[in-house]
């Protein structure tokens, strides 16, 4: 066995052993325990200070299966929405030589983004901006046009409405969307899915509206948009193998670190990750890759 590959098998391991039963805790903090007690922070923060740089519920693989999809050549326009670091759009750029431009709201996670573009030589490539997903038109000007739009695990978070609006405005810009994202299983009744909702919603401190396999498909067709290509599986946010594939060996050693040596950031991790478990049967990842509908 090679080096990395020994490598890359020790740091899975010292994750899994992270996330299932924890290390022994020294008295070094890399974060602020007073913030925490004094403002419990939801899911999103959590995976910020434990290193977690993109969240992508059917991971890596889900992504590159989205790249696959997307037929972006050097000549397209890619926008990718709520980017966080951008590690999506850097992927895409990369791989297809496009145009990205990656958005969010966040300007510190944007200025890490422009950080990882400049040091990988990416700037011809690749642009950030300040923008709220829901205000397109005002961010953007009512001309602007890309060939592809998309964003991972971020509508998840958001009322049926919003998502409705959010589709019905992407559509006058982009002539196709790459969603990723948290769906119901197709068997899974309302009653459950208010019950699962609610759960998920006391752990993660955030809101959560996942919608079926059925209600994603329709927002977008609703939207002007048909479904080309679909796919469903397990969540792997929080699968350690796939934390290692997100974030690299030396992210994923920075993850360790945090968990093992920060227990307030520790037992929120656990938490959700036993609440993933419980509703493992009922959830899942969502993959579709839908193009504007020709007049």
């Amino acid at each position: 066995m090679g080096n990395s590959s020994g490598l890359l098998l020790w740091f899975t391991a010292s994750i899994l052993l992270a996330l299932a039963t924890g290390f022994s805790v020294d008295n070094s903090r890399v974060f602020n325990k007073k913030d925490l007690e004094e403002q419990p922070p939801d899911f999103h923060s959590i995976l910020d200070q434990v290193g977690k740089t993109v969240i992508r519920p059917g991971g890596t693989a889900g992504t590159k299966t989205l790249l696959g999809w997307s037929a972006l050549t050097q000549k397209s326009r890619l926008l990718e929405l709520s980017a966080g670091w951008g590690k999506t759009g850097m992927m895409f750029a990369r791989k297809t030589g496009c145009q990205v431009v990656i958005t969010d709201l966040d300007q510190n996670r944007l200025n890490k983004a422009k950080e990882q573009i400049e040091k990988q030589g990416m700037s011809d490539l690749m642009q950030t901006r300040v923008m709220d997903m829901f205000d397109i038109e005002s961010s953007l000007g009512m001309d602007a046009h890309f060939d592809c739009a998309l964003a991972e695990a971020s509508l998840t978070n958001y009322s049926l409405q919003k998502k409705e609006k959010f589709f019905q405005a992407i559509s006058n810009h982009a002539d196709q969307y790459l969603l990723h994202e948290i769906c119901f299983r197709s068997d899974v009744d309302e009653t459950t899915q208010d019950a699962v909702r609610r759960d998920m919603r006391k752990i993660l401190r955030i809101g959560w509206f996942p919608e079926t396999v059925e209600t994603w498909k329709r927002v977008l067709e609703d939207a002007g948009f048909d479904i080309q290509e679909m796919e469903v599986g397990d969540i792997e946010v929080l699968n350690p193998l796939s934390i290692v594939k997100d974030e690299g060996i030396w992210g994923a050693a920075n993850i360790i670190r945090n968990v093992a040596t920060h227990p307030d950031l520790r037992s929120r991790m656990l938490a959700t990750r036993d609440a993933m478990k419980r509703h493992h049967s009922q959830m899942g990842y969502i993959l579709l890759k839908a193009t504007k509908r020709k007049s």
